[in-house]
C-alpha cells in the first residue's frame, strides 16, 4: 500500500516564515538607514551651524574695522581719546549685535560682547565676544573670540629718517618759516640742530628729523605730520612744541637737558621710542615719556587696527 504525505501544509508554514524574516531584515535595514539619515542630516546640520558662526567672525571683524576708521575720523574732528571714541560710536551702532538672517530658510547668526573694554594708555584694549550660528532646524553652535585693537606701528622698523630731504635749516631761526609739503615732499631733516627763539613759529608741513631741537622766548615748532627727534636740548614754556602725527623718540632717554616753566609737548599721534629686536630697530610704546615731559594732548591722530593675523583668536569648542 503507498501512503502519499499532503505537504502542503508545510509549505505555507515555511512560506510564512520566510515573509516574516524578509519583513524583520526590512524593517531593520529601514530603520538603520533612517538613523543613518538622521545622523547624517544632524552631522550637516552642525557644520552649517558653524559655518554660520563663522559667518558672524567675519561680519563683526569688518564692523570692528568700520568703527575704527568712524572713530579715528571723529576723534581728529572732537579731539577726544581713541578708545573711549570706540565705546561711544560702539553704543551708538544699534545693529552690530543683532541676529543676522543669511537667507530666507532662517539660517542665522548672532553676535554677543561677552567682556567690557577697559580703557589704557598702553597702546592697546581687547574684549572677547561670542558669535553664534543657529540653523533653521535649531541646531546651534557657538564659537568665543577676541579681538585686540592696537596702534598699527608698535613692532615696525624703524622709517628710515636719513632719506628726508634735507632742507639746509641747521641754525637759529629768529622769524616766521612756513614750509609746505609739495617743497618738502619726503620730510624735513634739522642737523645738527635748530634753535627757534623770540617768539616765533616754525611749521613743518610733512615729516621732520630733529637730531637736536632749542626752542626758546615762547616761540613755537609745529610738524604737520610726523617727528623723529633724537635729542630736545631745551623747552621752554607751554605747549610750544606740538605734532600732528606721530613722535618718535630715538632713545628713550631723548636728553632734554633743561626744562624751565611748564614743559608740555602736544603730540596728537601715538608716541614711541626705538628698540633693538633680532638686529632690527623697531618701534614699541614709549610709556614713561613722563619723566621727560608731559603730553599736553589727546593722542587723537593715532592709527589703530585690527592685526589680521593676531587680532582675532577663536576658540572652537
Amino acid at each position: 500500500m503507498v501512503t502519499i504525505k499532503n505537504e502542503k501544509g508545510y509549505t505555507l508554514i515555511l512560506v510564512i516564515i520566510i515573509i516574516t524574516i524578509t519583513m524583520i531584515l526590512g524593517l531593520a535595514l529601514s530603520s538603520a538607514a533612517l538613523s543613518t539619515r538622521k545622523q547624517f542630516d544632524k552631522t550637516d546640520n552642525r557644520n552649517r551651524a558653524t559655518d554660520l558662526a563663522e559667518m558672524g567672525i567675519t561680519y563683526y571683524q569688518a564692523a570692528i574695522n568700520n568703527l575704527i576708521a568712524t572713530t579715528q575720523t571723529v576723534t581728529k574732528v572732537n579731539n577726544t581719546n581713541f578708545c573711549s571714541e570706540f565705546l561711544s560710536q560702539e553704543g551708538k551702532n544699534t545693529t552690530l549685535y543683532s541676529s543676522k538672517l543669511v537667507d530666507t530658510n532662517g539660517d542665522q547668526y548672532k553676535i554677543d560682547k561677552t567682556t567690557a573694554i577697559a580703557c589704557s594708555n598702553t597702546g592697546s584694549f581687547k574684549f572677547n565676544f561670542t558669535s553664534t550660528g543657529t540653523t533653521k532646524s535649531g541646531e546651534v553652535k557657538q564659537l568665543q573670540g577676541t579681538i585686540a585693537i592696537s596702534q598699527v606701528r608698535i613692532g615696525k622698523n624703524l622709517p628710515n629718517y636719513l632719506n628726508f630731504t634735507n632742507s639746509g635749516i641747521n641754525k637759529q631761526v629768529n622769524y616766521s618759516i612756513e614750509f609746505s609739503a609739495t617743497v618738502y615732499p619726503n620730510g624735513v631733516s634739522f642737523t645738527p640742530g635748530l634753535t627757534i627763539v623770540g617768539g616765533n613759529i616754525l611749521t613743518v608741513g610733512k615729516s621732520a628729523y630733529f637730531e637736536s631741537m632749542e626752542i626758546n622766548g615762547g616761540s613755537q615748532v609745529i610738524v604737520k605730520e610726523d617727528a623723529i627727534i633724537k635729542q630736545i636740548k631745551s623747552v621752554n614754556g607751554n605747549t610750544n612744541l606740538k605734532i600732528y602725527g606721530d613722535a618718535i623718540f630715538l632713545s628713550p632717554t631723548p636728553r632734554i637737558d633743561q626744562i624751565s616753566g611748564q614743559a608740555d609737548i602736544c603730540i596728537y599721534g601715538n608716541i614711541y621710542t626705538v628698540q633693538t629686536i633680532d638686529g632690527k630697530q623697531v618701534l614699541v610704546d614709549y610709556n614713561n615719556f613722563s619723566t621727560y615731559f608731559r603730553n599736553s594732548c589727546q593722542n587723537s591722530n593715532s592709527s589703530w587696527t585690527v592685526n589680521p593675523e593676531s587680532g582675532v583668536t577663536v576658540t572652537y569648542q
